[in-house]
């Protein structure tokens, strides 16, 4: 797959997986827009990365906040043509321990993250995406 001058953003991606994908796409020559919630680390990977490289401080689960970092990523790369979704979480946790069930709003944040979060930046990018090549 050739990358030069493709645009992509990536969820999660001021560290881990993500931060590891940012660096690789930057490597092969895309523009890449982090989306993170720590404005600190995602400021600090970009910053590290150069020009290619900017950031949103964006939370997944948010329609409005998605929405605006898919503006800023078109207005500052004319386009989106690649997504990746590496923001996620995972509770540390049993159904039933020695302190009893798990509660239900820890499920649900790993669920809105991981699930829906993903999705909506998915259909908010293709939107994106479509916008762009419809010229």
């Amino acid at each position: 797959m050739k990358l030069k001058d493709k645009v992509a953003v990536v969820t999660g991606g001021a560290s881990g997986l993500g931060l590891a994908t940012v660096t690789r796409l930057a490597e092969k020559g895309a523009k890449v827009v982090i989306f993170d919630l720590n404005e600190t680390k995602a400021k600090e990977a970009a910053s590290s990365l150069g020009e290619a490289v900017r950031y949103a401080v964006v939370d997944v689960t948010d329609e409005q906040s998605v929405r605006e970092g898919i503006a800023d990523a078109i207005k500052a790369f004319g386009a989106i043509h690649i997504c990746v979704n590496c923001a996620g979480v995972g509770t540390a946790g049993k159904t039933i321990g020695k302190r009893g069930v798990l509660p239900l709003a820890a499920f649900n944040q790993v669920v809105s993250i991981n699930l829906v979060g993903t999705f909506n930046v998915l259909r908010l990018a293709a939107d994106g995406m479509k916008k762009i090549m419809k010229g």
